[in-house]
């Protein structure tokens, strides 16, 4: 930014297959998202290392789609002599494995090398960074985060729940108003490794829930998987050319994503694709999909990632055999409490755009009349979010300070006025109801009596004076 600015509010969602950067100048709502290459601010959370000595230190490690492309492109035997090493999905395993928590400290150095490169540096200084953490994440996890962006250069950052990302970028965009906050919000960031959901009351997380092995990275398998059946022997041969992993966390992810759009958008289409230089899929449908989705079970390549990494598996993904979309609605359920408590479902991260999302979600809410939110860029809402939490704290703290100053002539010159007239409707109400009560309760038993005996009428009026006196 400008020289003497006062700083950016940086906002960061560090995904499992994606990260996203927006920087809003200090007290502002402008939000500019970070691009480092190609046409979207999506930087692949991926890191390629070389070993080669004497290598440019100024390019490697090369970091999003730069690292994929190089490492995707490069020969077996270019591999081996430049050293290529090819990180991915190590955003869920920093506070378990070192080599994983090393990754996202150079991924974050050189997200600001490239950034400065580009001509768009992060400056914190005098700003704020705010980076996001799942709302089910605990301590460690969020300690562990705090010191990667730390060590990486950053600076102090704060960790914010990322469901308030989300919600704070409804109402950003106008998809909500203030008044809502008040109300039941659920948020559902469905993303590439994790599956999260958290109930809000106030703009406050009051629950949070989810799974830390649901997400993209399952479905990413399940098309790695359906490549291989229409391409026998193609899986055995892209694992001795140590392509493997590169073809299942990247090319099969991408075709994952063009598949979710396209049947979202048709679900009668069926589709068909190039798997990079490697071979192609064709007749994939949304019957075919239901099917696989219905009896997954991880791959040898899948479950040789986690055993890699000495990651503990839960016994569902390591006994196998698993219905994917029934497991996500098992889990929105989980911790759906009191669903008459919400009125607003929210949907970001990549995988929200799956049409089994939204069908579950208007499946659970069917009794209610509940307002389902799409984000105009539900893969960057959360970053978008935590950026502008700034400008909106400003904003709520100069509301507070106005009602502070102009209470006596608020008071003076709306609310009373507004309870003078309740009262004077009251008052005139409550008068008529005591007459009416009066006359039918007291004055006309009285003439009735009297008529009835034949009574002279001063009797009769010295006895309702006697009834109005009492």
């Amino acid at each position: 930014m400008l020289e003497n600015s006062r700083g950016d509010a940086v906002g960061i969602d560090f995904g499992t297959t994606n990260t996203y950067v927006t920087v809003c100048p200090i007290g502002t709502k402008n939000k500019i998202p970070l691009y480092l290459s190609g046409r979207t601010p999506a930087i692949d959370t991926v890191i390629l290392y070389s070993d080669k000595e004497g290598h440019d230190s100024d390019l490697f490690p090369l970091i999003g789609e730069r690292a994929t492309f190089t490492f995707g492109q490069a020969s077996v035997e270019e591999i081996k002599r430049e050293g290529y090493r090819y990180g991915a999905n190590f955003k869920l395993d920093i506070v378990e494995f070192e080599p994983a928590r090393q990754c996202a400290v150079d991924f974050f150095k050189a997200l600001i090398r490239d950034a400065a490169h580009n001509g768009t540096p992060l400056n914190t200084s005098g700003g704020r960074l705010i980076v996001g953490a799942p709302s089910e994440s605990g301590r460690a996890y969020r300690q562990a985060l705090k010191q990667i962006v730390q060590e990486a250069g950053l600076g102090q950052a704060e960790i914010v729940e990322e469901p308030k990302g989300a919600l704070l970028s409804d109402l950003g965009g106008g998809r909500l108003l203030i008044s809502d906050l008040l109300e039941g919000y659920l948020a559902v960031d469905f993303g590439g490794g994790t599956c999260d959901f958290a109930l809000l009351s106030g703009g406050e997380v009051s629950a949070g829930w989810g799974s830390w092995e649901l997400g993209g990275r399952l479905f990413d398998d399940l098309f790695y998987q359906w490549f291989g059946e229409q391409n026998p022997g193609l899986l055995e041969s892209l694992e001795r050319e140590r392509r493997a992993f590169y073809v299942w966390s990247y090319l099969c992810r991408k075709l994952k994503e063009d598949f979710s759009e396209t049947i979202s958008a048709n679900p009668k289409a069926s589709l068909k694709a190039e798997i990079g230089r490697f071979g192609d899929v064709r007749d994939l449908t949304r019957q075919g999909f239901l099917e696989r989705a219905a009896r997954f079970s991880p791959s040898p390549l899948f479950l040789s990632y986690y055993n890699k990494f000495k990651l503990p598996i839960s016994k569902r993904l390591s006994e196998g055999n698993i219905n994917l979309i029934q497991w996500f609605k098992e889990s929105l359920l989980e911790g759906l409490k009191n669903i008459d408590k919400i009125n607003t479902v929210s949907l970001s991260g990549g995988s929200s755009r799956w049409f089994f999302v939204k069908e579950i979600c208007l499946e659970v809410f069917k009794s209610k009349n509940i307002k389902i939110l799409h984000s105009h860029n539900p893969f960057g809402a959360i970053s978008e979010g935590l950026a502008i939490l700034p400008a909106i704290t400003y904003e709520f703290i100069n509301i507070k300070e106005n009602i502070k100053i102009n209470k006596d002539t608020f008071f003076k010159d709306e609310i009373f006025n507004y309870i003078k007239s309740f009262l004077d409707r009251c008052s005139i109400e409550i008068s008529k109801q005591i007459v009416i009560s009066f006359f039918d309760d007291n004055i006309i038993p009285i003439l009735k009596k009297y008529s009835e005996e034949n009574i002279n009428i001063e009797t009769i009026e010295t006895k309702i004076n006697e009834v109005i006196d009492s």
